[in-house]
Order: C-alpha cells, then structure tokens, then sequence
C-alpha cells in the first residue's frame, strides 16, 4: 500500500509514524549488516576480490559505498522522511522549532561520534588486530548514538537496538581476538551480519505487532453496525458519488436496482453522518432530488477503502 492510503488506515497518526520508523530502521540495520559483512570481508580479501574482477580496490570501495547510499535512499530515507514530514506537521510552531534544533544537534553529534570513532580505529589498526578494532570500534560507535539521542530526544527516540548491538560487539571483541588469524576475517564478517540480522528481525517483529494491533483494533469497528459505510449499499452509493461527485436520487435507483423506499432511507442516514447532501431542484423533466456527495463524506469514503485494502493485504506472519 501507498504511504497515504497506509495512513489514513491507521486509527491513530502516532501509531503510523511508529510503524513507519521501525520499518525504516529494520531496513537500515539489514543494509548496515550486509554492508558491514561486504566491507570486512573486502577489507581482508580486497586484493585477492579487485583481481578477479579485474577492478582496483579503490574503484571496487567507492561503488560498494555508492550502493550503500543508493539502497539507504531506496529503502530507508523515504521512510523516515515520510515518518518525519507527518510527526512534524502535527507539531505545533514552537515544538516544531525545538524539534528541528534537536534535529540539527543530532546530525551534528553523529558527525562527531564517526569522526572520533575513525580517528581510533585508524590509530589502534597498528597496535590491535583489525578485526578486533571492528568490533570495538563500531560498539562504541552504537553506544555513544545511543547515549547521544536519548539525551537530545528523550525516550520516545531512541532505540535500545543501538546499545545492545554496542555491548554484543565489544563483548565479542575478546572472542574475536582469540581466533586464528586465517579464520578471524570470515568468522568477524559473520558476526556482524548474525548480530544485525537478530535485530533486523527484534525490529520487523516489532513493525508487524504495531500493525496488527491498530488492524485488528480497527477492523471490529470497521465491520459493525457502528460504521456508518459497513452496509453494502450504503458504501455502493458513496462510490457511485464518489466517482461522479453528484447524481440524481433515479439514477442511483437504477444504478444499484432498489426500491424508492429503501434508497431514501440509507440516503438520509448517509445525510445525517454529513457524508452527503440532498437538495431538490427542478428540470425540464419536473422535480428532480440530487445528491451529491460531501468533502466529510469522501474524506471518510477513503480512509474506510484503504482499511479495507489493508485488512485484505495483510496476512499474520
């Protein structure tokens, strides 16, 4: 489904903005797992890799990195841009100044947290196994991101994945240590991906439970009498008006083959709701009763069509 049609299926904005974040940061962490494993094994095998394909190491790191950016972008950015852009319109003027201040400071302290952090790992590769520098380095990297969003966004935004990958890393170092060297490449490569590849799987566990929950807490609701479209006729008239906007009381009579009687009375209870508008109006015929459906009406129209698409889409995992 659409980001919107996505939205206006969830009964609550905040649910959805939830939703929408944890999906983007399960595709993150499969990227940067993935991406991890490629860069250590190249980081090891990258002569031996560049020759066979016949490129240089330089050209093969850059491309590898340029795929990184273009799957973030794919995959991650437009999702958290669609999760921001909502939180943030719901903000007021004020709080959404603070917000993009705690933005900016945010982008400042990861700028800073890498930049110390490449600055340790390029002094200690001389002194410490590289492998070892790895995991050392990146654990403190998630810890620090950690500890830095949680003190400029409060609990609501950050994420406890952070610092449990930071703690496995560094407990891991002494392990990685003790590996034979022949063997301390490929077995640090698959550390890293199986410890992105749990929490990429803690994360769409996550994604798919704050989707259940605002499904099935919406779908009872959606399909009883409550629900001011849950009668098929009712919901067949308001898709009449919605694709001709306005329609004679006959020609919806005809349309959906009812009795005079019967339409009258779903069309006053649609009234009622404020989802349509009846007026009569005179033509060269005689009396004529149009109805024309209202902004309120389609608006509702919309969001009942797209829970019903999520609801048919869905399957629990």
């Amino acid at each position: 489904m659409k980001d919107e049609e996505l939205l206006e299926a969830f009964e609550q904005v905040e649910r959805f903005i939830d939703y929408r974040y944890r999906k983007s940061h399960g595709n993150l962490f499969l990227i940067l797992g993935i991406y991890f494993f490629i860069a250590i094994i190249f980081s090891g095998y990258g002569h031996e890799i560049s020759e066979a394909i016949n490129i240089s190491p330089a050209l093969l790191g850059i491309s590898m990195f340029m795929l990184f950016i273009f799957l973030y972008l794919l995959f991650v950015g437009r999702g958290f841009h669609v999760a921001y852009k909502t939180g943030l319109d719901k903000l007021e003027k004020e709080k959404k100044a603070s917000f993009k201040k705690k933005e900016r400071i945010s982008y400042l302290s990861l700028f800073l947290i890498l930049f110390f952090i490449f600055v340790f790992m390029g002094y200690t590769s001389s002194h410490i196994p590289f492998c070892v520098v790895w995991c050392i380095g990146v654990g403190i990297a998630n810890i620090a991101i950690f500890v830095s969003n949680k003190k400029i966004y409060g609990k609501k935004h950050y994420h406890e994945e952070l610092l449990w990958a930071g703690l496995v890393l560094l407990v891991s170092a002494p392990i990685v240590f003790l590996v034979p060297s022949n063997f301390s490449i490929l077995f640090t490569a698959f550390l890293f991906l199986g410890i992105y590849s749990g929490i990429v799987f803690h994360i769409y566990s996550d994604a798919e439970r704050i989707l259940r929950e605002s499904l099935t807490g919406g779908l009872g609701k959606l399909l009883s009498s409550e629900s001011k479209l849950s009668s098929p006729v009712r919901l067949g008239i308001m898709i009449l008006l919605r694709t001709k906007s306005k329609m004679v009381f006959s020609e919806i009579q005809k349309t959906l083959r009812l009795t005079p009687g019967n339409l009258d009375s779903h069309l006053r209870h649609l009234e009622k709701s404020g989802y349509v508008h009846i007026k009569k109006g005179l033509s060269l015929k005689g009396p004529r009763t149009i109805v024309e459906i209202t902004p309120e009406g389609e608006e509702n129209l919309k969001r009942y069509v797209s829970k019903l698409k999520l609801a048919l889409s869905y399957k629990e995992k």
